[in-house]
């Protein structure tokens, strides 16, 4: 299995903290879901924590020619390994490529992450939403799935925010409006600081 981090698209900048709101308009802006349009790629709202100086834009995710051959395998949490200071450092995900090789792909930084237990999907299950806790960090995440199963919830008790992001259901059931593609957020300090979705709009 091979191994790569990917910073697809990394926008580094500085700013003061009373110039918060200027940083988040420097960042991608996600459009309502209902003016996601067919041939581009979404970018859902980024939850999560409060945007701060020496903030990084992260990103992995799919093309969407190789979404339609790929899946992911299995997704993974890492915690700060500090136990009185417990938020989302990174997020892992091993996922089988257009050529049928399985990779990896990291969220955060990975060094040094107390990694939680591993999720595994079963065949046709898809991750579809996350939710959790945010402050200034990501406190807690949780992952949702397509058959609606919900993962552990990973972090600490920290977090004054409550979060959730889903792709939205076609009407009547039956599927997903979009296909998901990856993730993309913001770091900070070595710590995942917000995380959203990336998909490709199907209907």
């Amino acid at each position: 299995m091979r191994m790569r981090r990917f910073r697809l698209a990394i926008l580094t900048y500085a700013v003061a903290s009373s110039c918060a709101a200027t940083a988040v308009a420097q960042l991608p802006r996600a459009a309502p879901a209902a003016k996601a349009r067919l041939g581009e790629v979404h970018y859902g709202p980024r939850v999560g924590g409060v945007i701060g100086a020496d903030t990084a834009l992260v990103e992995w995710r799919l093309s969407p020619v190789d979404s339609l051959a790929a899946a992911i395998l299995s997704v993974r949490v890492g915690l700060t390994a500090r136990p009185d200071f417990r938020v989302v450092q990174c997020v892992r995900v091993v996922y089988l490529g257009a050529g049928g090789t399985p990779d990896t792909a990291y969220l955060g930084r990975p060094d040094g992450a107390d990694w939680q237990p591993e999720v595994s999907l079963n065949v046709g299950q898809q991750l579809v939403g996350l939710s959790g806790a945010g402050g200034w960090f990501v406190d807690a995440l949780q992952l949702h799935f397509s058959d609606g199963a919900v993962s552990p919830r990973y972090g600490g008790p920290g977090g004054d925010v409550a979060f959730a992001t889903q792709l939205r259901e076609l009407p009547g059931g039956g599927g997903y409006r979009g296909r998901l593609l990856g993730f993309y957020g913001t770091e900070r300090d070595g710590l995942l600081e917000s995380i959203g979705l990336v998909w490709w709009p199907v209907e």
